[in-house]
């Protein structure tokens, strides 16, 4: 849509605001609500919570693919992971480190939604010089929606074993 209010802006409008306030107020309440939930439901730090809400919504995206493929006829199974395990150790020792074009498999198509997001909003900042309620409030909304995205590369950049 963004593609198409840049080069057929006569055949496509932004979204009213008013249209993109739901959008907006579901994305900031799940900003909000995960955390303070951790922290009546789980006693931690409050670092734990906020990596926990990150950590949480870098799988949006990958559930997503989940739940599509099962839909669609294929087979779909999450895997269980290991719980419980001292990492540290083969941290330390380099051991399980996968090489970055492995690492980084995982999340590419998180990486090329993002890129695609991020970039809708550049390309929109330049071919639009007046800015509007509007426009404004759909680059909000865009940038919203790559946040996920955006957890699942820092996930993979902070994960030595790459899964």
């Amino acid at each position: 849509w963004s593609l198409g209010t840049v080069l057929l802006p006569s055949s496509f409008a932004l979204p009213l605001p008013l249209l993109a306030l739901p959008l907006l107020v579901f994305f900031l309440a799940r900003l909000v609500v995960i955390p303070l939930l951790y922290l009546r439901r789980v006693r931690c730090p409050l670092s734990d919570v906020v990596g926990a809400a990150w950590a949480g919504m870098a799988l949006s995206h990958r559930i997503a693919r989940g739940v599509l493929k099962g839909w669609w006829g294929g087979d779909s199974v999450f895997h269980v992971t290991a719980k419980a395990q001292d990492t540290t150790i083969s941290q330390a020792a380099g051991v399980d480190r996968l090489p970055v074009a492995k690492r980084w498999r995982g999340v590419a198509q998180e990486g090329l939604l993002l890129a695609a997001l991020v970039g809708a909003v550049a390309l929109m900042a330049v071919s639009f010089p007046q800015w509007s309620v509007a426009l404004v409030s759909w680059w909000v909304i865009l940038l919203l929606q790559g946040l996920p995205y955006l957890a699942a590369l820092t996930c993979a950049a902070m994960n030595p074993r790459g899964n």
